[in-house]
């Protein structure tokens, strides 16, 4: 069995975080991860939605360009249904290429060992991932 003085369960924005200081800090830290290190935010939730909401700004603000001194008539916009898609293609390129490998790697090199799979407890001061049994030191 591996011991560590910390094992997160989780690396989501604070889950990461918290492993990260507490690897500066000295401790032995596991991070085990099923999805994507830094949680999904970045990915599915807050990336992806300001990129849609930001498409929607920017067409409201070409709308006002006159009113704003930016230019002497409306510029024409597409139709409502084709900027969308195109607001969706924008969506789709800003959060598509973000792998968390950056993530992953910045946690690795702080001293972090991080394993990918679900945690499960199987006895007090006991976590196995995949088979792997990881306890803290102090047990």
């Amino acid at each position: 069995m591996d011991t560590f003085d910390v094992v997160v369960p989780g690396t989501g924005s604070a889950g990461e975080w918290v492993a990260r200081e507490l690897a500066a800090a000295g401790r032995s830290v596991a991070a085990v991860e099923a999805g994507r290190v830094g949680g999904e935010c970045q990915y599915v939730a807050c990336m992806p939605s300001k990129a849609l909401l930001r498409s929607a700004a920017a067409r409201a603000t070409a709308r006002r360009l006159p009113e704003l001194g930016a230019a002497a008539r409306a510029p024409r916009l597409d139709q409502d249904a084709e900027a969308y898609g195109a607001a969706l293609r924008h969506r789709d390129e800003a959060a598509g290429h973000r792998g968390d490998g950056p993530s992953a790697e910045e946690l690795t090199e702080g001293g972090v060992v991080l394993l990918r799979g679900r945690g499960t407890v199987v006895r007090p001061g006991v976590v196995a991932v995949d088979g792997r049994e990881l306890g803290y030191a102090d047990w």
